[in-house]
């Protein structure tokens, strides 16, 4: 019986030293992937919410815009063109509350504004023509969106002049 001075893993690591080099030098090239890969996506991961972001801006430039030729347009006369806009505005500050509310956030007071004030210039369109019930409607959607803000002068002279619309309501 012939004794082994070495150790068995260094008679395996002489006799299949080339596979072990190999499965070294792909070791650490994996590990060297995973950094660079780690990093990667942390870069993509903020390039993609700083594309969020910047998408959600440009969504809440386009519902302050829609908000807007919706008055322009009450103003004119033209209240089939601003039911239309403030509807679109009012679409929009949905899809931005929904998309804040997906984080798991508590909604930004500027959201649940836009969401109230879109419904209650929906309420003052329909309640020019004529759609008394709807108005109604509008407004108490509103009122309850202003409820859900923290109490503030603008919040509660908005409430005040929504208040006073839900009254000119009731009486026609």
């Amino acid at each position: 019986v012939q004794t082994c001075a070495l150790p068995i893993w260094e008679k395996f690591l002489r006799r299949n030293a080339v596979v072990v080099a190999a499965g070294v030098v792909i070791a650490a090239g994996l590990i060297g992937i995973a950094g660079f890969s780690r990093n990667e996506a942390r870069r993509a991961i903020a390039a993609r919410i700083e594309a969020e972001r910047s998408g959600l801006q440009a969504r809440r430039e386009l519902m302050h815009t829609a908000a807007n030729l919706g008055a322009a347009q009450l103003a004119a006369g033209d209240p089939e063109g601003a039911y239309s806009n403030f509807n679109r505005a009012l679409g929009i500050a949905q899809e931005l509350l929904a998309a804040e509310s997906a984080t798991g956030a508590k909604p930004t007071p500027d959201a649940m504004t836009a969401l109230a004030e879109n419904q209650a210039r929906l309420g003052e369109v329909l309640l020019a023509s004529g759609a008394k019930d709807e108005a109604l409607t509008r407004f108490e959607k509103a009122r309850d969106r202003y409820r859900q803000l923290e109490p503030g002068t603008e919040t509660q002279a908005a409430m005040a002049k929504l208040d006073r619309m839900i009254e000119a309501a009731q009486k026609k």
